[in-house]
């Protein structure tokens, strides 16, 4: 059986940190109550998990992308850095790559900067960027320090991680993940158009990813997973070892 670890994130769901540990930890499927993708790792059925990730189909984040901006920088969680980067992005009608790549660049070196011994940034073709899982996990107390320090390093970039995403990946702002993907998968030719949000339901709730009816394991696809905050891992991926 082919081995699969996947999650979802929203910046305020669950954090980027939490998503390492879990990958780590060999979790299926995590996230706090009301994200999707999670059903699976709670012991529901494959047809209550696609149920699950159908919920809110055709609604949206928001209106428009400066809309879905103004809802960013009104956010309590969002830092005086952070505004500023989205202020910009909304003058100039959306976020630079150069501001994106800047943000994660200082994450990054935040936490070289704590000590620890290595943090790779996975780059995909479409310019996202995720931190690679952990290769081994922890002590309880390095595990502990390591997402305390993760939150703190990642504060300037949970939401221009969404709003990034969402400009790459979810343009027409769906606020159905799956819907999210598919609508990407099919803007970038990763499956035909026949392919529906069922169907990748139904692929994302199988236990064995090689029983999948698409490649999930396609830089295609993972692009469009990633860039809106659907993370897997597989055999073989990069992993990091900070400790």
């Amino acid at each position: 059986m082919g081995a699969k670890l996947s999650l979802v994130l929203g910046t305020r769901t669950l954090t980027a940190a939490l998503c390492c540990v879990a990958l780590v930890a060999g979790l299926a499927g995590c996230g706090s109550s009301g994200s999707r993708g999670d059903a699976r790792g709670q012991g529901a059925s494959e047809q209550e998990a696609i149920e699950y990730q159908l919920s809110g189909l055709g609604e949206k984040r928001a209106e428009s992308m400066g809309e879905f901006i103004d809802s960013l920088i009104k956010d309590p969680a969002t830092t005086e850095k952070a505004k500023g980067i989205l202020e910009r992005a909304k003058r100039e009608g959306g976020m630079s790559a150069t501001d994106y790549e800047r943000s994660w660049a200082d994450y990054k070196q935040c936490m070289l900067d704590r000590g620890y011994k290595e943090i790779i940034l996975i780059k995909y073709p479409n310019g996202i960027y995720r931190e690679a899982p952990l290769k081994v996990s922890g002590t309880n107390e390095q595990t502990a320090r390591y997402v305390e320090d993760m939150r703190s390093c990642m504060s300037d970039l949970f939401p221009l991680i969404e709003l990034y995403g969402a400009q790459v990946g979810n343009p027409n702002l769906y606020a159905n993940k799956s819907e999210a993907i598919v609508d990407c998968l099919r803007r970038n030719g990763a499956v035909p158009m026949s392919y529906t949000v069922n169907d990748y339901a139904a692929d994302k709730a199988k236990d064995d990813y090689t029983k999948a009816g698409i490649d999930v394991r396609d830089m295609k696809v993972r692009e469009c997973e990633v860039a809106n905050n659907w993370f897997s891992s597989y055999p073989g991926d990069t992993r990091e070892a900070p400790w």
